[in-house]
């Protein structure tokens, strides 16, 4: 796959790890960020000709309140991301929970970025329909302007102007398990829903391909989010919130090399791998592919082609 028309001239990855999960660090979902580092995904991506440097998110000291610590830890996030992209590097984000978005979208700008959201789940509750009381939950809800205002006018500050993501500009793929108040509401909006079993049903080009194309007129650049239980269970068993019947792996890095195929990629997040679901190392593999396939977006197929690999190839820090 070529570099996009358009992409910014990045020189290399960096990869920045959020290994938190409800403000806590390394547990459960916060694994999985220094997980993925120490199995394989930073040789995997330079064993394919790419500089890779790594760093971490920390929270600031202190106590840690879960919704304040978060917001924290998003806005440490938005000027590491910022200081990627100044110096022409690639972010990848490996966080624990959805929100770290809010952290990305922060450096890249929310009204002109095209937010491409993998996950079996909405994401759009707000406060008053949670059930979970789950911050991660409210993620795109937050993005778009539904709710937790104040916390995001704080994290974004006047740079944007008060500025959300319009909801046009953000199509959901692989969703398959949402509460029904949070789904009424998504389709009272104007997000675009490219359900899971639409995609097995039609195949990646068909179900996403027009979406795309719609937002092209409208935006500069695409955020690709990749919430890892977006993929089928059966095939990456990501974390304990796992409905059934999602996305191949295969489907899941077609429609990432989609996305830049009409846009510019400027950023990407792999976010929610729990490794204690994971004791055969599947949904190990299928991030790293999916990593990979980021890098290739916004990079370009490294030159001479990618070599075919098994699908039970383990990554090399494994073999």
């Amino acid at each position: 796959m070529p570099p996009t028309a358009g992409a910014a001239p990045f020189t290399g990855v960096r990869i920045v790890q959020v290994p938190y999960d409800s403000a806590l660090r390394s547990v459960r979902m916060g694994r999985g960020p220094e997980h993925l580092v120490a199995h394989g995904v930073v040789e995997e991506i330079r064993a394919l000709g790419r500089e890779v440097d790594v760093e971490y998110v920390e929270a600031p000291d202190g106590f840690h309140a879960e919704v304040a610590t978060s917001f924290a830890l998003y806005a440490r996030l938005a000027e590491r991301v910022q200081a990627a992209l100044d110096g022409g590097r690639f972010p990848l984000v490996l966080a624990g929970n959805c929100g770290s978005a809010l952290g990305v979208l922060g450096a890249l700008g929310p009204m002109r970025t095209g937010v491409v959201w993998f996950d079996a789940h909405g994401d759009f509750n707000t406060p008053e329909t949670t059930g979970s009381g789950f911050l991660d939950g409210m993620a795109l809800a937050i993005a778009t302007g539904h709710c937790w205002r104040p916390m995001r006018r704080a994290l974004w500050g006047a740079r944007w102007d008060d500025s959300v993501v319009p909801e046009a500009h953000v199509a959901h793929v692989g969703g398959r398990d949402f509460d029904a108040a949070e789904l009424e509401r998504l389709d009272g909006s104007a997000i675009t829903l490219v359900r899971a079993d639409a995609v097995r049903a039609v195949g990646v080009r068909e179900a996403l391909g027009r979406v795309l194309d719609s937002l092209v007129p409208h935006v500069d650049a695409a955020y690709v989010h990749v919430d890892l239980d977006a993929l089928d269970p059966g095939e990456a068993p990501a974390n304990e919130f796992l409905p059934p019947a999602g996305l191949s792996v295969s489907d899941t890095t077609e429609a990432v090399a989609l996305v830049a195929s009409r846009l510019p990629v400027r950023a990407a997040a792999l976010t929610a791998y729990d490794p204690a679901y994971d004791p055969d190392g599947r949904t190990l593999r299928a991030a790293i592919a999916l990593a990979t396939a980021a890098v290739d977006a916004a990079l370009g197929e490294p030159a001479g082609g990618r070599a075919a690999a098994p699908a039970d190839a383990l990554p090399q820090s494994q073999r």
